[in-house]
Formats: C-alpha cells, sequence, structure tokens
C-alpha cells in the first residue's frame, strides 16, 4: 500500500514540476502543489477503476508536457520576433546603403570638370528623412511643376505637402453612395493603366531625379500588397467581419457605432517571385495568388493571423495550408490589369487546391458565411475593395497608433 502510494505522489510531483517548467506564467507553490495532487488522484483512479486507460493517460500527459517543452504547437508565435528581427536588419542595410551614396555623390561633386549646370543630381539620397527642400516652408521646387498631387501617394518617411494631402478617404475611392471621381489629368496617354476603357486613367511619377525613390512611388488607384483594406459586397451593404462565436468569416451589415468590423488590418499580401516586400511597394494584379490576412491582440500582442478555406471561410487561423487565393477579374479570368478600389472594380477570388480539397470560387451564403462552393467564375460573389491606409515599407502600417483598436 505504501509503495503505491508512493508511486502516485512522485507522478503527481513530476507533473506538477514539469507544468511549472512549461508554463509562460509562474506558478505560485500552492499552484504547483494542486496540480501534483490533482495528478496523483486521476493516476491512482484510472488504475483502479480503468487500468487500460492509465497507461495511455501517463504517455499523453508525457507526450504533451515534453512536446510544450521543446515548442511544439507553439505555431506562429515567433513570427514577429523574426520577423522584426528581419526588418531591422533590413532597415540598417538601407541606412548603410544611403550614407554611401551620399559619400559617393559628395565625391562626384568634387571632382573638377565633371558636373555642369545643367546636371540634374539630387541634394541627397534619402531613404526615410525628410528633405528640407521638401518642408511645407517651401515651394517644392525639386518636384517638377506638372506633376499632379492626386497621382502620388503613400511615402514613407515623405513629409512634404505631397504626402501630407494623401488621407484614408482617397479620391479615387467612391465616396459614400457617389459615383467613382476622376484622380489624375490625362497625358496624351503616356503612362494610362492598362485595362477597361471606363477605368480612370492614371500616371505613374517619374521622381528618379527627386529625393524619391521610383520604388516609394504608387500608381493612384490601384491596390498595393499590404494595403489595410475594407471587403465589401457588390452592393456596399456587407462588411466581412468574424462571427462573434465562432472563427466563421462572415459578410453582414456594419457593426454600428462606427465600428464597421472586428477584423484589424484586413489586408492582401501578394505571394510568390515579385511577392510582398519589406523594401518596396508590390501592386497585385488580375491573376495574382495572395493571401488574406489581418492582425489579431493575441496575449497583448500584436500578431499575424490568416483567413483560410474550409468548409467555409475562416479567420484567426495559423499554419501554410488553405490560405492561398487566386484573385481574378469577374467575367475575365484573363485578365492581367492592375487591381484597383472602388466599386467599378469588382474582383473574386478562387481558392488553390489542397490534397483532395478542390478549387472554387468565393460565393455568400444565405447565413452571410462565405464558403467555395461555385464552380465556375461567372457564378462567384463579386467584391469591392476599399482602402483604410497604404502599405508602409517595413510593415510600419500594421504597428497600432493611438485610438486605433486591435481586436483578439
Amino acid at each position: 500500500m505504501l509503495s503505491g502510494l508512493l508511486k502516485y505522489l512522485l507522478e503527481g510531483i513530476a507533473v506538477g514540476v514539469s507544468t511549472y517548467l512549461v508554463s509562460k506564467n509562474k506558478l505560485v507553490l500552492n499552484e504547483i502543489m494542486m496540480i501534483s495532487l490533482t495528478a496523483a488522484a486521476t493516476f491512482a483512479l484510472l488504475d483502479m477503476l480503468a487500468p487500460n486507460v492509465s497507461d495511455g493517460a501517463r504517455q499523453g500527459a508525457g507526450f504533451g508536457l515534453g512536446a510544450r517543452h521543446v515548442g511544439f504547437g507553439a505555431e506562429g508565435f515567433q513570427t514577429d520576433k523574426v520577423r522584426n528581427e528581419v526588418q531591422d536588419s533590413m532597415m540598417d542595410s538601407i541606412a548603410n546603403l544611403e550614407t554611401g551614396l551620399n559619400e559617393l555623390r559628395d565625391k562626384i561633386v568634387q571632382m573638377p570638370g565633371n558636373i555642369t549646370e545643367d546636371d540634374n543630381i539630387p541634394e541627397t539620397i534619402d531613404v526615410d528623412e525628410e528633405d528640407p527642400a521638401l518642408s511645407e516652408n517651401s515651394e517644392m521646387e525639386n518636384i517638377p511643376e506638372d506633376l499632379e498631387e492626386d497621382a502620388v501617394e503613400g511615402f514613407v518617411g515623405f513629409n512634404s505637402k505631397i504626402h501630407e494631402s494623401r488621407i484614408i478617404t482617397e479620391n479615387f475611392q467612391d465616396t459614400a453612395g457617389g459615383e467613382e471621381e476622376s484622380t489624375a489629368e490625362e497625358d496624351d496617354g503616356e503612362g494610362a493603366v492598362a485595362g477597361d476603357e471606363s477605368a480612370t486613367q492614371t500616371t505613374t511619377l517619374d521622381l528618379t531625379a527627386s529625393n524619391e525613390s521610383p520604388h516609394l512611388t504608387r500608381i493612384s488607384g490601384v491596390v498595393y500588397s499590404g494595403d489595410l483594406i475594407k471587403i465589401m459586397d457588390e452592393d456596399r451593404k456587407r462588411i466581412f467581419q468574424r462571427s462573434i462565436s465562432s472563427s466563421e468569416a462572415l459578410m453582414k451589415e456594419p457593426i454600428p457605432g462606427g465600428v464597421m468590423t472586428n477584423i484589424s488590418k484586413l489586408r492582401l499580401v501578394k505571394v510568390g517571385a515579385d511577392g510582398h516586400s519589406l523594401l518596396k511597394q508590390v501592386p497585385i494584379k488580375y491573376g495574382d495568388t495572395v493571401q488574406i490576412m489581418h492582425s489579431v491582440n493575441d496575449n497583448s500582442k500584436n500578431v499575424d493571423r490568416y483567413v483560410k478555406i474550409g468548409y467555409v471561410l475562416q479567420t484567426h487561423q495559423v499554419g501554410p495550408l488553405f490560405r492561398e487565393f487566386t484573385i481574378y477579374k469577374p467575367g475575365d479570368k484573363n485578365n492581367t490589369d492592375y487591381v484597383k478600389y472602388g466599386a467599378a472594380n469588382p474582383v473574386t477570388f478562387q481558392n488553390h487546391k489542397y490534397g483532395s480539397f478542390d478549387r472554387g470560387y468565393l460565393s455568400i451564403r444565405a447565413d452571410g458565411t462565405v464558403d467555395n462552393s461555385q464552380k465556375e467564375l461567372g457564378d462567384a460573389t463579386s467584391f469591392i475593395l476599399e482602402l483604410n491606409r497604404v502599405y508602409e515599407l517595413g510593415n510600419k502600417n500594421l504597428c497600432v497608433c493611438p485610438g486605433d483598436n486591435l481586436y483578439p
């Protein structure tokens, strides 16, 4: 009898000590004792009442504690740390490159006979600092006069009048219940975005002679990888959100009180060889593969989560499977134009095939959930994309600002 009691106490103490070692929140002594006594009593009762189950219970407890100790099952929780280290490293490299380029420019300027009055060399090669020549009190003489402000948006570290004019309620988006507005003057047809003839013509900017690198410029009205967006139905009466009782994605009426949606920092992230980059703006075209991502408050941390397809669309997911979609233009599967914001530019999504789980186009069901039941592009639901905030290099737009809500 004494040897049996000693065995159960030792097993209970082992469980309590293991729980203390693997727990995120360190336990106090009385909690460890309660865990140990509970485990000892559990093993004793199983041996007496269900001996066939007791061995499995011991193996399961040992495997679970051991696997947790080496990090198994914590997928996704190291993402932020690794991503921040990569971003810091890349930003340090950019800063070093900026310093080297400026030193090279100074040496070139000091070389006699190489610079004339007509040569247009930037006064500085600036990646993330404001140029005094472009401050509020200047005349912005470095920006060509024939460039329209509406053709520039989303500059990182660019605190000029042009940047201040780019607010969330962009001119190229539909106003509530209104028509889509023009975003740039026509320029003899050059630089116009290819696509539907009814689409707004825009121009890209040649800023190679100014202080903004070309990879920071954006085409007005175009969806870029990492932009924070809203996904609406074609009538713009329902918005993408999450069920209050599960992880099911819903297309429902906006949440009242100005909340709109309980999904934080929703975005399309382009994947592939020319996919999302921390160092440049990457436009999205019809036919591209994208992931639908959002951010959540997980134990007071801002972490990434994915929208995946199962029997219905699910939010708050981790892991690499069932999270990739191809974005198409409704009724035109071969279209490869830029994806644009607004009611005049709807999109549809088709999930990728994984094993026996087949492809299908997303479709809104009667209860507001979304499945992939449609097999023909013409039967798929059309969605409208609206901009909340443009992508900022290094994923800076994912930071939580004062007044932001980061939902769990």
